[in-house]
């Protein structure tokens, strides 16, 4: 099974369903007045969404310690003095700042970009691999903790090290972000508030379709 750190938003296409007449209606994201109202509410909600599932995962790179407490294992001693600092995600900057929410032409997600280069360590990989590694963790040489590449260009497991702590980053923001439920309740809302705005439709005239995915997860 893939591991994966980056948090997909479900597509707005058949998003949303209204009722201006008693009976329910599919909406097509960006297809007409309804739909464009769909679209700009959508983005507003993964904006918001967004934005406070980075404010997390940003702060805990910030402290040092994991969203919601605790701590991570520490870099050994031999790299704290060869780099100077005690948590793996701010060596080089590159991983802060590169926290965001992403879109191509399949999808929208909250997590790090796919096929960009980690700078710093002589490595192939990209941040998003260097980014499942730290989430997850690393084995020995017997392979058990393979990351797979997600699309990524340069698979190779090539990281000076051949074994690193699992040091949960991503998972425990997104479950305090309010998980799948928390997506759901903030595009809904941001969605109803444009339709209301634009069509004067009370909330319980607009509703999460039954098509709508999120992994395996339905959006109800």
């Amino acid at each position: 099974m893939a591991r994966r750190i980056n948090i997909n938003i479900p597509s707005p296409d058949k998003l949303i369903q209204i009722h201006p007449t008693g009976q329910w209606e599919q909406v097509i994201a960006g297809m007409d007045r309804a739909g464009q109202e769909v679209l700009k509410g959508y983005e507003d909600g993964v904006a918001e969404y967004g934005a406070k599932v980075c404010k997390i995962v940003r702060e805990a790179i910030r402290s040092g310690s994991p969203p919601g407490g605790g701590h991570w294992e520490p870099l050994s001693e031999h790299y704290q003095k060869k780099t100077r600092k005690h948590t793996p995600y701010d060596l080089t900057g590159q991983y802060y700042a590169s926290v965001g929410v992403y879109s191509n032409r399949k999808r929208t997600w909250i997590g790090m970009p796919y096929n960009t280069r980690y700078r710093g360590q002589d490595t192939r990989l990209t941040l998003n691999q260097i980014a499942k590694i730290l989430e997850f963790g690393r084995s020995g040489g017997d392979g058990s903790n393979y990351i797979e590449g997600d699309g990524d260009e340069g698979d190779a497991m090539d990281v000076a090290t051949s074994y690193m702590p699992a040091r949960p980053l991503w998972r425990p923001a997104f479950s305090i972000a309010g998980s799948y439920e928390g997506i759901r309740q903030i595009l809904l809302l941001n969605i109803r508030r444009r339709l209301a705005a634009s069509f004067g439709l009370s909330p319980n005239q607009v509703r999460m379709s039954g098509r709508s995915t999120y992994g395996n997860k339905k959006l109800r």
